[in-house]
């Protein structure tokens, strides 16, 4: 793997001196590692991406049905579920003030009819009671479920 400097008498006797990885294995080694860590980087993006689509889809399914959604209506608290929890960057650890939860659940709560959207209001500003009632002193990161 490695070339070995010298003339034909010193290798002979002995007298060798190994020489540095040549730029063909450098460009190896830096290729195994950098590709290594985009496959990781890859693989826990896509982890991310996975769980939040496995969480997100029943819930919708659940608003559907629990809220009579049209196929418009779940298209629409899609997008804003998406821009209000974002799209795949759950490693900023991102929690939301009591303000911003309540917007955001008037927000999907507009976007159903007035009397769906009346008990969606309540149940979720119920549930955020709770919620904040067992975890005193924390910031809302989820209005779900």
């Amino acid at each position: 793997m490695s070339q070995i400097r010298g003339t034909r008498k010193q290798r002979k006797k002995g007298n060798l001196q190994p020489v540095g990885l040549s730029p063909r294995e450098r460009f190896w080694i830096i290729s195994l590692v950098a590709g290594s860590l985009l496959l990781t980087a890859g693989l826990i993006w896509f982890k991310f991406n996975l769980n939040r689509e496995l969480r997100l889809r029943p819930r919708l399914e659940k608003w559907r049905q629990e809220y009579h959604l049209s196929e418009d209506q779940v298209r629409a608290i899609r997008a804003e579920e998406e821009h209000y929890h974002g799209i795949g960057n759950q490693l900023s650890g991102q929690k939301r003030t009591r303000a911003e939860a309540d917007a955001h659940v008037a927000l999907i709560s507009q976007i159903m009819s007035p009397e769906d959207g009346a008990r969606f209001r309540t149940s979720q500003m119920k549930r955020q009671t709770d919620q904040a009632d067992q975890s005193t002193g924390r910031t809302l990161g989820s209005i779900h479920d």
